[in-house]
């Protein structure tokens, strides 16, 4: 529960303020006590703003989690190697490659769960582009985003409105009556979107 607790600790500041890409992508694995002796990470340590960081963060989760429940790092013998590399240019864009190899054989699902959706839909924002390939050696997934610092016109992923808007002050009046609602989720990120849809519905979260 301590990592957990600290990986949702740190996913609320990478909202507000981003976070180094390689800090982002170790702070997900350890959460999820996956054995590090057989991650390798490789790549500069690039800031992230916050739009983009939140956006990496809620991928790289789900990836994690699949590896450490069905993929390579299910068995002993498995191993994830991550690589970024930023491209020059405006917009400056951060190239990812997650790939998973020694695992047990991978079979291309068969229905889409709310991980994989939530990979698939974020490459439909318009600062993000993703990809999945389900080889039997261990999937890869390619994920193309925009690094750039104002942000504009990404907005963040909602499963079940495909993209929220950017979060807007709410008007309240002064008879406002105040409920307060404690959201639980083992997934950070299925907790970390149900935020944002309340509060784009109008409620303080």
């Amino acid at each position: 529960m301590a990592r957990v607790a600290a990986g949702a600790h740190f996913l609320s500041d990478v909202a507000w303020a981003g976070a180094p890409i390689d800090e982002l992508i170790a702070s997900q694995i350890s959460a999820l006590e996956a054995d590090a002796a057989r991650v390798r990470l490789e790549g500069e340590s690039i800031q992230l703003p916050p739009q983009t960081a939140l956006q990496f963060a809620l991928i790289v989760h789900e990836l994690a989690a699949n590896a450490v429940q069905h993929g390579a790092l299910s068995s002993p013998e498995g191993r994830l190697n991550v690589s970024w590399v930023a491209t020059a240019g405006d917009p400056r864009l951060i190239e990812l490659t997650w790939r998973e190899e020694g695992g047990p054989a991978v079979v291309s699902p068969a229905s889409r769960g709310f991980g994989l959706t939530l990979i698939e839909r974020s490459g439909a924002l318009s600062n993000m582009k993703t990809a999945l390939e389900f080889h039997r050696e261990g999937v890869i997934a390619r994920v193309v985003a925009e690094a750039r610092a104002d942000n504009k016109g990404s907005g963040l992923f909602n499963p079940g409105q495909k993209r929220t808007q950017g979060r807007r002050p709410v008007q309240r009046p002064q008879s406002t009556v105040v409920r307060r609602v404690l959201i639980m989720d083992r997934s950070l990120s299925r907790a970390l979107l149900l935020e944002d849809m309340l509060d784009n519905a109008g409620y303080m979260a």
